[in-house]
């Protein structure tokens, strides 16, 4: 199921849910000129399980590069904040004892990290990411740069069923979600999702850049008096 708010797109194919929304144009612009500088960055997959010849830290030239990064981040992660949020107030809205919500004007100055930063992926043909899961809190992928060949791929082979080109997916138990990335997606997703991303043919580059949120802290809490 997929629910349609705002600017956003909140997908629900099993117990959690996956957030969806696009970039807008400056941003993508200013994270396509991060992604470039940090083709030099240091190299990031002793500690990543990508088999992605290219994956590297990104290179922050001043404090304002690293405030945008931010600001076009936050907004995103608040949204996703507070409509796990509003999913948890359905949950518990029969319980006994349900837990301290934060007002959704609170919510705007929410408190966390993003560890060690976020990593960039430069990833060719052949080249893919196993079956994994990420630590902390929230994880989010941007699609930085997309060649429409790894779509277009999907038109040209013989294989009738379950078509995997360069594609996204989620897994939990036995359901799986999957999705055909574009070019400025954000998704943003519970960090122990595992999750797959599938390798293409056609030789060009896709570049990504994916993160994980640690260390979440609310604004002050709605007080709720238990009788």
């Amino acid at each position: 199921m997929k629910i349609r708010i705002d600017q956003f797109d909140v997908i629900l194919p099993f117990g959690c849910a996956i957030y969806q929304s696009k970039f807008t144009k400056d941003e993508l612009d200013f994270l396509k000129m991060l992604a470039e500088d940090s083709r030099e960055g240091k190299n990031a997959s002793e500690k990543l399980v990508g088999n992605i010849q290219t994956q590297t830290e990104p290179v922050v030239k001043d404090k304002n590069t690293q405030e945008r990064f931010s600001e076009i981040l936050h907004p995103h992660i608040v949204n996703y904040l507070t409509v796990d949020q509003k999913r948890q107030k359905v949950m518990y809205e029969n319980s006994i004892r349900p837990p301290d919500f934060v007002d959704e004007e609170d919510m705007q100055n929410v408190n966390y990290d993003l560890g060690t930063g976020p990593w960039f992926n430069y990833m060719w043909e052949n080249e893919f990411n196993p079956l994994h899961a990420h630590h902390g809190s929230i994880s989010g992928i941007a699609m930085i740069q997309v060649p429409t060949e790894i779509k277009n791929e999907r038109y040209n082979t013989e294989t009738p069923n379950y078509e995997t080109h360069g594609d996204l997916e989620w897994v939990d138990g036995n359901n799986h979600y999957k999705v055909i990335p574009e070019e400025g997606s954000i998704f943003l997703f519970p960090s122990h999702l595992k999750h797959i991303v599938y390798p293409w043919h056609s030789h060009v580059e896709r570049i990504t850049s994916s993160w994980n949120i640690f260390n979440i802290e609310y604004p002050k809490k709605i007080e709720i008096a238990y009788e």
